[in-house]
């Protein structure tokens, strides 16, 4: 047997020789070639062997796969009737900047060719839909709707709800990949025809939105043409009782007919453009590929709605053992690899042992929720006894003996007594210049604040990036301009987009900034740093109902990450979800969860019990020995965008006195939490009872041992006074740090 490459793109290449092997009732092709680089799709034509009348898969329990092949008769297409009123579509999102623009042309050049005259109503989609005008074609000529494709903007995420058709076009072009980066809803369009030429694309999405999909990336300009004209479809006409689940496949000069089938006998029928087909199931060969090839028409069907039918699509990818975007190659070398990805063995013998592990599977897991929720009890102990401390009396019992002993010291100095030596700070402790300390000692008051006022006092963060100064010189209606000729430098930059958002959020166009951050996730559609980094920005600039939505995703592309559930519970509360996010907190402290993420627990503790004491919700299946009221003077929190990066929060109290990573606790009772070195944080400092006096809040990017594509770190400060009370005050900040060892001063609280 010989096998051809057609691909003309792959120069030197006409046709290759391959190890073929016969496989039951097909073919295994083994090809090997070193330092090749495939830039197009690679077709292999292989000679069909002679057509059987149909093949089948028996089961034990009746319910037999069929597959048959049917010669194509000539068939004369209905053809599409030329259009007067036509809309067009452009996806203007920014990963469309790379779609093969000559080929989209030449393509609409052929079609308007063909339909001679008409009118165009053109619009774009980004995150919303655009009105661009409408346009005369005559005599096929378009060349001033051509002139204002040809300078369109490509810029930002698209969002696939807001396409909408015209009810009075006849037909409707819509030019995209049919990636929805802006939202998960979709809905069919009526009368529209999807067209894509990007090399990425979602081709289940363009085929469920639309009545006709055209692939211009694989298919050569006659063959779309010709697709474009042919408006009959196949249709299922009438077939046995015992006949389900069928899927019929143009592939080439046959059809594949696939479906389930009880017993052993059946037929279906069907018809294309003006020819009618018959299928007869009768005494067919066997066969053991019928199932699979069936189960992945079915998952490209399921595929269509990939969300709705995930459930569905991940049990028919286990047990046929397919690779779908949520199921990779598993190997399942062992007993125990099936039990993990609980997918059935294939023999009987293995069955049984697959079923009594399982068992002791889920005894294990029932066992491990138990065992977190006591390291999480463990952890609440702890803070208790922090809490109860009474520090200030403490701290007020030491000051009187230093006080008592500096006279004491005075005195004997003023009889000649010996001279004591100085007593040794703890190294820990910041030390201050005498004159610093003098001053501070002034401003520090060991009288309580009470009902004082309490103040945060952040610092405004500014980049200093050579973009924010170029557009910042020019007028105001000259902005967009003058962002667009800097986008095509920055294009890939995440730091860009993030600043420009909050300069035109700053200039009120709000609209603007929206659009402008939602290139971040253009740049990479499912990398959750990213998507962290674009729904900080959210918060920041109050757009907190849209940041849930990509924090929800987050959690489900991260969920072996408790910080992913943790920010998703945050931006629960944000919107006010109170029970959603009490659940959520509650989730993460009955699960076990890496090392580098069990700092990151007494944290979520606080924040649990921060919304059992300021809202009124569902406590029935929150265990009671994690409930505790702990309101604070003062709580300061922080959490960052990329993985396995070390930041340190640093309060620096009015006895000069810092609380960091090496000095946990101090003597006025501040408390940090654990440093937190290999993930996303959080860090947070308590502190129950505070003096008067002024609070420095720092942080310092101490290390990364992270590949950071951004090349920045988004930090994400939380600043409360009188946390989890009646009087609770709150401010955040945004900001980004690039070198390891850089310390941002961001604020301060004065009591």
């Amino acid at each position: 047997m010989e096998i051809k490459v057609l691909s003309e793109d792959i120069p030197g290449i006409k046709g290759i020789d391959a190890d073929i092997s016969a496989w039951e009732q097909g073919y295994f092709i083994r090809y090997t070639k070193d330092n090749m680089r495939i830039e197009s799709p690679l077709e292999i034509a292989i000679p069909k062997s002679p057509l059987s009348t149909s093949y089948i898969q028996k089961s034990a329990k009746s319910d037999n796969f069929f597959l048959a092949l049917v010669d194509k008769k000539e068939e004369i297409p209905t053809l599409r009737k030329k259009p007067k009123q036509i809309e067009i579509i452009i996806d203007s999102s920014l990963n469309l900047v790379h779609k093969d623009f000559r080929k989209e042309f030449a393509f609409m050049d052929t079609l308007f060719k063909d339909i001679e005259n008409c009118q165009v109503s053109l619009k774009r989609l980004d995150i919303d839909m655009h009105d661009e005008g409408t346009y005369e074609v005559k005599d096929g000529k378009w060349k001033a709707l051509k002139q204002v494709l040809m300078t369109m903007q490509y810029d930002g995420a698209k969002d696939l709800s807001k396409l909408k058709t015209s009810s009075t076009a006849d037909e409707v072009w819509f030019f995209s990949n049919g990636i929805n980066t802006f939202s998960d809803s979709i809905s069919v369009q009526e009368n529209m025809i999807s067209i894509n030429s990007s090399v990425g694309a979602n081709h289940n999405t363009l085929k469920y939105i639309s009545q006709k999909y055209i692939n211009l990336r694989q298919e050569i300009l006659e063959d779309a043409f010709k697709k474009y004209k042919d408006s009959s479809d196949i249709r299922i006409d009438k077939k046995s009782k015992r006949i389900s689940d069928i899927f019929i496949k143009d592939v080439g000069d046959a059809y594949l007919v696939l479906g389930r089938i009880d017993k052993e006998k059946g037929f279906v029928t069907f018809s294309k453009a003006s020819q009618h087909y018959r299928v007869n199931i009768d005494n067919p060969k066997a066969s053991t590929l019928i199932a699979r090839v069936w189960a992945k028409e079915k998952i490209d069907a399921l595929s269509l709605r990939y969300k709705n039918n995930k459930a569905q699509i991940n049990h028919l990818a286990k047990k046929y053992t397919i690779v779908t975007k949520d199921m990779s190659l598993i190997v399942l070398d062992r007993i125990e690899d099936y039990v993990r990805y609980e997918i059935v063995p294939p023999t009987k013998a293995l069955q049984e042992q697959y079923n009594a592990l399982l068992t002791k599977e889920k005894k294990h897991k029932k066992s491990q929720k138990e065992q977190a929720i006591q390291e999480a009890i463990s952890l609440l102990k702890e803070q208790k006894y922090w809490y109860k401390k009474d520090f200030i009396a403490l701290w007020k019992e030491n000051k009187r003996e230093r006080k008592e002993n500096k006279s004491m010291t005075e005195e004997d100095e003023a009889v000649g007594g010996d001279i004591l030596p100085a007593p040794v700070m703890e190294a820990s402790m910041s030390v201050a210049p005498m004159a610093e300390k003098m001053k501070s000692a002034k401003k520090t008051s060991i009288r309580m604040p009470q009902e004082a006022s309490k103040t945060i006092k952040l610092k405004e963060w500014k980049s200093d990036a050579p973009y924010l100064k170029k557009i910042e010189s020019v007028k105001k209606n000259q902005h967009l301009a003058t962002y667009h000729l800097l986008q095509a430098k920055y294009i890939n930059s995440i730091p860009f987009y993030l600043d420009m958002s909050q300069f035109f959020y700053t200039q009120g166009n709000k609209t603007q900034a929206l659009l402008i951050l939602s290139n971040i996730l253009e740049l990479d559609f499912e990398n959750t740093e990213y998507m962290r980094a674009f729904a900080f920005k959210l918060l920041e600039l109050d757009f907190h109902t849209l940041a849930v939505r990509f924090f929800e995703k987050i959690e489900i592309l991260r969920p072996f990450e408790a910080q992913a559930s943790r920010d998703l519970a945050l931006s629960y509360e944000g919107i006010k979800a109170y029970q959603k996010a009490l659940d959520t907190h509650y989730a993460i402290l009955t699960k076990q969860w890496d090392g580098r993420f069990i700092g990151s627990k007494i944290v979520t503790i606080n924040e649990l019990n921060h919304l059992i004491s300021t809202q009124k919700l569902d406590l029935s299946n929150i265990d009671k020995r994690l409930i505790y009221d702990m309101p604070v003077g003062m709580r300061i929190v922080i959490n960052w965008s990329t993985d396995n990066s070390d930041m340190d929060l640093w309060v620096i109290d009015p006895n000069d006195e810092k609380t960091y990573y090496a000095h946990r606790e101090s003597k006025i009772g501040g408390k940090i939490s654990n440093d937190m070195t290999r993930g996303y944080g959080p860090e947070e400092f308590m502190i129950r009872k505070a003096l008067r006096g002024t609070y420095q809040i720092k942080v310092k990017y101490f290390a990364s041992s992270a590949q950071n594509i951004m090349g920045e770190t988004v930090i994400r400060a939380e600043i409360f006074t009188d946390y989890a009370s009646k009087k609770e005050k709150k401010e955040e900040i945004v900001f980004r740090v690039k070198e390891a060892k850089e310390v941002i001063d961001i604020g301060e609280i004065v009591y």
